[in-house]
């Protein structure tokens, strides 16, 4: 508060507008919807749910071979197979590190000897605990935007996690996830996140 204070005394160009924005004398900012851009229209009310029109191949089915090196903003872990539920349920301190998790931003990071079925084994037990969208972290629209992208990406190479309705029913439900909740908060305040989600 006293750094406030000293940089309001010390710059004039910041008090006048201050004192013409009391009086109302200078405009705010701009109205705005939250999760609305304008270029959607006012008559845009978000995505319906749609089937996939992709034919995947499946993943190979079974357990995982070997340990997991899962690699994580902020952490690196070793799991083992079986260890798949308590990894979809660990806690972190950094906040980016559960969000990593999230996000399946470690898939990409797999070296080419892990076994692809790890990411079936997490996808299962992720699915089962937070497979409803809601309104957690798990379903930011951020969050939910990567964790398709790094599942389908990971998909066109290596299969399909199972059972493949599931899968691909959960991950079209990604779409009007997101579009519900899109990081539009006016032209102050709205960052490249947008283009992401």
């Amino acid at each position: 508060m006293i750094r406030k204070a000293r940089q309001l005394a010390a710059d004039p160009v910041l008090r006048r507008w201050l004192a013409l924005r009391a009086l109302r004398r200078t405009p705010g900012e701009p109205g705005f919807t939250a999760h609305r851009p304008p270029s959607l229209g006012q008559d845009w009310a978000g995505l319906e749910l749609e089937a996939a029109r992709t034919v995947f191949s499946p993943l190979p089915e079974g357990p995982p071979r070997g340990r997991l090196c899962v690699r994580l903003p902020g952490a690196t872990l070793e799991i083992e197979p079986g260890g798949e539920a308590a990894l979809a349920m660990r806690l972190f301190d950094d906040p980016e590190t559960r969000l990593g998790l999230h996000r399946f931003a470690w898939v990409p990071l797999m070296k080419t000897d892990d076994d692809p079925r790890w990411v079936g084994a997490v996808w299962r037990e992720w699915r089962t605990r937070f497979g409803t969208p809601d309104d957690s972290w798990a379903w930011h629209p951020y969050t939910a935007a990567e964790r398709a992208i790094n599942l389908l990406s990971f998909a066109r190479r290596h299969g399909l996690p199972g059972p493949a309705e599931d899968t691909l029913a959960m991950l079209a439900a990604h779409a009007p996830a997101i579009a519900a909740r899109l990081e539009y908060f006016g032209e102050h305040h709205t960052s490249n996140h947008l283009f992401n989600n």
